[in-house]
């Protein structure tokens, strides 16, 4: 009987389930600790506008990034672009257009 019961702890609210295997029900129930909230209103305030600077802070490398990304994507064009300008443009040849 032990083997047919499995103890779950609910991520959300951290209560401890007891749930049998076989029948598929819960068993027992046991209430979870409440998560510890901020000590301080003025803390929470703290952390977030932390978070908030951080955020931007993820926000302006990114932009940058995709500056240099597209910057580097242009002159590989205009690259590519100046090398095929010199070269002849051949239409492939089709079976149906050798007979």
């Amino acid at each position: 009987m032990k083997d047919s019961i499995l103890r779950v702890t609910c991520p959300c609210c951290r209560a401890e389930l007891e749930v049998d295997v076989h029948t598929q029900t819960a068993v027992s129930m046991a209430p979870g600790k409440p998560a510890a909230g901020p000590k301080s209103l003025d803390e929470e305030l703290a952390r977030l506008k932390g978070r908030e600077a951080e955020r931007e802070e993820v926000f302006q490398k990114t932009i940058e990034q995709n500056r240099r990304k597209e910057a580097a994507m242009d002159r590989r064009f205009a690259d590519l672009l100046k090398k095929q300008k010199g070269q002849k443009i051949d239409r492939p040849v089709r079976e149906f257009d050798l007979d």
